[in-house]
């Protein structure tokens, strides 16, 4: 009880500490946000990665096999043929290029709702009895666009660019197989918002069987929702084996370059900013420093009523520790406000630091997870520790006479 009343008194009454304990509030606190903030972008960037791609994708250069023999190899999977493409898409009075993408609107939506995405409207992509399978009547699709008012689906950047909305016509060029261009009028029949910037400005969905004739080619690409990411890789050695000619490639594969690079500056942007913690650290050292040297007096006094060199030593560790432990608990506190707010503070600053453009997605992504404030915490007590080591230790080998007669 008298050790943390002494640690209590030197901590509460020297004001110099409040800037200790503000050096480690802003250490920790802009450590916390930035780290969040990386994680953040690494847990965005595997969400759009894996929506955009399903789990693995399975790519025929030449002749792929029927679906209904896939349907049948695969039971029990979620799949969904594709064939993607890149075209213009142009209005009466605006023209940009897209990325298409023909599906099944049935299997398309089921897949996206497997693997927990539900911003694309596919309900509203008209299908014809004919397309129930695509490869079944191959030979008579190519060629053939099909009859009726076909629709597509634009993302929400794509149709304020171009101007349009539900309900509006819009003409799609696309090159053949062959070399020749392609085209045919749509109507637009949604619009959605995934938030992964380049989905939303430049993605279009159409029917399968108007892409396979507009193209005058097969579907390319079988998507597949596994159960898990050991049965994705047992699922690429089974296919490689029943299909030579089949290439298969998992999400995390199509995208590895790119998430290592998230996680290599989460890292190294941790150590930069940890290197500010050392140097608030340094901090502590000098004011704990100055502060022993002021209270050598006291000190003496201290050793000659009987206190022992222990408890000298633990008192001034001590008020480094209450320093440290303060500004840790406020940092944190910081960390987690700004985390939690950080796309309403940008918005009301007007700023935007990461354009989607550049960054994928439409908003600052913040993972705020207990085990960085663990491993942070443990960092900040740890150079809190060894910042007022020196000073105790200083405070341990003061003399109660020396100290006494100290002018």
């Amino acid at each position: 009880m008298v050790l943390l009343a002494m640690i209590r008194r030197y901590a509460l009454r020297r004001g110099i500490n409040g800037f200790g304990v503000l050096l480690i509030l802003f250490s920790v606190a802009t450590l916390f946000t930035v780290n969040a903030v990386f994680k953040g972008f690494h847990s965005e960037l595997n969400r759009l990665f894996r929506g955009s791609e399903a789990d693995a994708l399975v790519e025929w250069p030449y002749k792929p096999p029927l679906l209904s023999e896939l349907d049948d190899r695969l039971e029990g999977w979620t799949t969904s043929p594709a064939l993607k493409g890149f075209g213009m898409l142009k209005t009466s009075y605006a023209v940009t290029a897209v990325q298409t993408k023909g599906v099944i609107a049935e299997r398309e939506k089921i897949l996206h709702e497997k693997m927990g995405l539900k911003s694309v409207p596919f309900e509203e992509l008209k299908v014809s009895s004919s397309e129930e399978d695509p490869m079944g009547g191959l030979l008579g699709l190519l060629g053939d666009g099909g009859g009726g008012e076909d629709t597509l689906l634009l993302g929400e950047l794509l149709a304020q660019r171009l101007g349009v909305a539900m309900g509006d016509r819009v003409t799609l060029v696309l090159p053949e197989w062959g070399g020749s261009i392609a085209q045919g009028e749509f109507v637009v029949g949604g619009v959605f918002r995934t938030g992964n910037y380049e989905d939303d400005s430049s993605r279009v969905y159409l029917p399968l069987k108007k892409a396979m004739g507009m193209q005058k080619r097969p579907f390319e690409i079988l998507q597949v929702h596994a159960p898990s990411s050991q049965r994705v890789q047992e699922l690429e050695e089974d296919l490689l084996k029943d299909f030579p000619n089949a290439q298969v490639r998992t999400w995390k594969s199509l995208h590895l370059n790119r998430l290592r690079a998230v996680v290599n500056e989460r890292k190294v942007v941790a150590i930069v900013f940890s290197m500010i913690l050392i140097v608030a650290s340094f901090g502590i050292l000098a004011i704990q420093w100055s502060f022993v040297r002021e209270k050598t007096r006291d000190i003496g006094i201290l050793r000659a009523m009987g206190f022992s060199r222990t408890f000298i030593f633990s008192t001034f560790l001590g008020v480094s520790w209450v320093v440290g432990l303060t500004g840790l608990i406020g940092g944190l506190g910081v960390g987690v406000l700004i985390g939690s707010n950080a796309n309403e503070i940008l918005s009301f600053t007007g700023w935007n630091p990461f354009p989607g453009d550049l960054y994928y997605h439409d908003g600052l992504p913040v993972s705020l997870e207990w085990r960085d404030a663990v491993w942070i915490s443990i960092l900040s007590l740890s150079v809190t520790t060894i910042a007022g080591l020196l000073p105790a230790w200083r405070a341990l080998k003061v003399e109660a006479i020396e100290a006494i007669v100290q002018e």
